[in-house]
């Protein structure tokens, strides 16, 4: 899925899943558009040079020039980036690239698992509240056979 647009989109990311949240839907990324754009967040506003891309996406593994040009355009295209109006992805002539959209916020919403664990320990944390400070309508005490082993062990 891809969102036209000449006006930037307020993003937020879920790094669990690696997609991009908006008011309208959601967009799933792959790996490398998920390791460049991590790249352009980390340095937002700065120049990325091409090597900087290398050794982010493909580390070790040798690769042109041209791979990073269809990344860029990859990543682009699923953020909507008009190439007449750019929005997020900067071209910088004899540099790399520059992130010039704004940063993503976190995704926050809990999901199934997370919502279900925080139930169980709310659970959890009532009954043992209530155990411990439930007040104690009876008193006990040591049968008489006990109380005098009872004082003697308290005092050994």
């Amino acid at each position: 899925m891809t969102i036209e647009s000449t006006v930037p989109i307020a993003w937020k990311i879920n790094h669990t899943s690696l997609s991009l949240h908006h008011k309208n839907g959601c967009i799933t990324l792959d790996a490398k558009q998920y390791a460049l754009l991590m790249l352009f967040q980390h340095n937002s506003k700065k120049n990325i040079t091409k090597q900087q891309i290398f050794d982010s996406l493909w580390q070790d593994k040798i690769v042109s020039e041209d791979a990073i040009y269809v990344a860029i355009n990859n990543l682009r295209k699923t953020l909507g980036d008009d190439p007449k109006h750019l929005c997020y992805i900067k071209t910088v002539s004899g540099v790399g690239y520059r992130w010039i959209g704004p940063e993503f916020k976190r995704h926050t919403r809990l999901g199934y698992k997370s919502t279900h664990l925080a139930i169980a320990v709310s659970f959890l944390l009532i009954g043992f509240g209530i155990l411990l400070f439930k007040p104690s309508s009876e008193k006990q005490s040591i049968p008489s056979d006990l109380i005098e082993p009872f004082n003697h062990a308290r005092f050994i």
